[in-house]
C-alpha cells in the first residue's frame, strides 16, 4: 500500500449522472485522485466504476459528493439527497470490487474480483425496472 502498488476499485451507485473523469482534489491537504467511469445509466442514478491512486479515508465518497453526485445511502457524506433516495438502499451504496497487488512471495501479480453483495445486486435490479 505504501508504494501505491495496489490496485483497488470499487462499485458505487451515485445519484444523478456521472461522466468519465479524473476528480483530482485535495482531502484534508492531501493530494486525493479517483477515476470514475459510469458503468451503467439507471433510475435517477449512475452504477459506476471507481479506482483510487491514492487512499485517503473516505476518498471516493467525499469526492462524489463534491461533484454533486453522493453515493446513495450516504448518512456522513451525502446530505439530504443521499438520505431521501427512493427506493432506499439496504445501506452505503458501495462495494469494493477488485483488489490486486504483486504476491509478497513470489512478485506475481494476483487480482481478486468480488460480485456486489446480493442485498445491494437486487436493489440496483430495482432501479433498472423501477415499476
Amino acid at each position: 500500500f505504501v508504494a501505491h502498488d495496489v490496485d483497488r476499485e470499487y462499485r458505487a451507485v451515485v445519484i444523478g449522472q456521472v461522466t468519465a473523469q479524473t476528480i483530482d482534489r485535495p482531502i484534508e491537504g492531501r493530494r486525493a485522485v479517483t477515476h470514475v467511469e459510469p458503468l451503467e445509466a439507471l433510475a435517477g442514478a449512475t452504477l459506476l466504476a471507481a479506482r483510487l491512486e491514492t487512499g485517503r479515508t473516505h476518498q471516493i465518497r467525499i469526492h462524489l459528493a463534491g461533484l454533486g453526485n453522493p453515493i446513495a445511502g450516504d448518512p456522513q457524506h451525502g446530505g439530504e439527497t443521499s438520505r431521501t433516495f427512493v427506493p432506499r438502499p439496504p445501506r452505503l451504496a458501495l462495494h469494493a470490487a477488485v483488489l490486486g497487488f504483486a504476491h509478497p512471495a513470489t512478485g506475481e501479480r494476483v487480482r481478486f474480483v468480488s460480485e456486489l453483495p446480493e442485498d445491494l445486486a437486487a436493489w440496483v435490479a430495482r432501479l433498472r425496472d423501477p415499476k
